[in-house]
């Protein structure tokens, strides 16, 4: 079942929200998170989750995140005002640090209310080249 016509995500390093109600995204993430060791801990890392027209009306967002070789999946939930029927909604979930112990395919899974499948799924693979440079 769709919530919204569409959606996005953007995994970055940093989110500061600005003035004029802007937010500002550091170091994004396109196809995968690459580490130079393992397992390396991120200082910090935001998932952002934009939704555009929303088709049916929902309070609440969870993410559960299985990272690779962690069995336990990390949950987050974000809670926002009812979004009504067309609206629009930016939602940020963050995590402060997060450890990465093996490469492999992280998966966020997204539901709404209490949906008990995931209503979307983003996947980013993680990797490691120990000739990064920081």
């Amino acid at each position: 079942m769709k919530y919204a016509k569409k959606s996005h995500i953007i995994i970055c390093d940093d989110v500061r929200e600005e003035k004029g109600n802007k937010i500002s995204l550091m170091g994004l993430y396109q196809k995968n998170i690459i580490v130079s060791v393992l397992p390396t801990i991120l200082k910090q890392l935001f998932v952002i989750v934009t939704l555009v027209d929303v088709v049916i009306p929902f309070s609440k967002l969870t993410m559960k995140v299985r990272l690779p070789g962690v069995k336990k999946p990390l949950i987050l939930v974000n809670v926002a005002k009812e979004l009504k029927k067309g609206s629009d909604a930016t939602l940020i979930f963050g995590f402060a640090p997060l450890k990465i112990t093996e490469i492999g395919i992280a998966e966020f899974a997204f539901y709404f209310d209490d949906t008990k499948r995931a209503n979307f799924i983003h996947k980013i693979e993680i990797q490691k080249n120990e000739n990064l440079i920081l």
